[in-house]
């Protein structure tokens, strides 16, 4: 039955395979492969109780050092309690109990380090801080300036908008010029925006 006929649900995108599509174009099966592993073709499971094992061990820490979950190349992901979450949050749990809302956060800035020792928690802003003070943003540098995704700005705008701001033009004058809410251009005059070109 041909596509945008009323019921007809397309397969799996899968080749070879005539499920129905559930989510993402994969079958049901195949995409829990592929959230669980990033390959929806993957048939071997991580053995979850070896890894739970690890997860209790890095909860209960007693030395300075890294554990690392060397099986994963990015930040490892366990399921505890029936959900999938970063293995950080888990061991986090096992050692202390659910945060919350609170982010886990890690001293160490290691990925894959899932230490307790290394371990605290924080809201989203605390985290952000961490990433900038720690130089990056997951394995890139931190974008600042017209480089972020949310600049409306850019640093010729910023160093204007102070100069003037400085001779006496008030925020909302200067908001109105530059089209942005006055409250973007309070926080540039302050230095709470664009902190690099102070």
């Amino acid at each position: 039955m041909p596509s945008g006929v009323h019921g007809y649900i397309p397969p799996c995108i899968v080749e070879g395979c005539a499920r129905p599509n559930k989510a993402r174009g994969f079958c049901n099966l195949h995409y829990h492969r592929f959230a669980a592993t990033g390959d929806p073709l993957a048939t071997r499971k991580t053995p979850n109780g070896g890894f739970l094992a690890l997860l209790k061990q890095a909860a209960r820490a007693a030395t300075d050092e890294c554990i690392v979950a060397s099986t994963f190349s990015g930040r490892p992901v366990a399921k505890l309690n029936g959900k999938s979450m970063n293995a950080s949050r888990a061991v986090w749990i096992l050692a202390n109990g659910d945060p919350g809302r609170l982010h886990v956060l890690h001293t160490c800035h290691n990925d894959r380090c899932i230490s307790i020792k290394h371990l605290y928690t924080g809201d989203h802003d605390r985290n952000m801080r961490d990433m900038s003070e720690a130089g990056r943003w997951g394995t890139r540098a931190l974008p600042v300036g017209a480089d972020h995704g949310r600049a409306v700005l850019i640093e010729a705008n910023v160093l204007d908008i102070r100069r003037r701001a400085a001779d006496g033009e008030s925020a909302a004058a200067l908001a109105r010029e530059f089209k942005v809410h006055r409250r973007t251009v309070e926080k540039v005059i302050k230095g709470e925006t664009w902190k690099h070109l102070d």
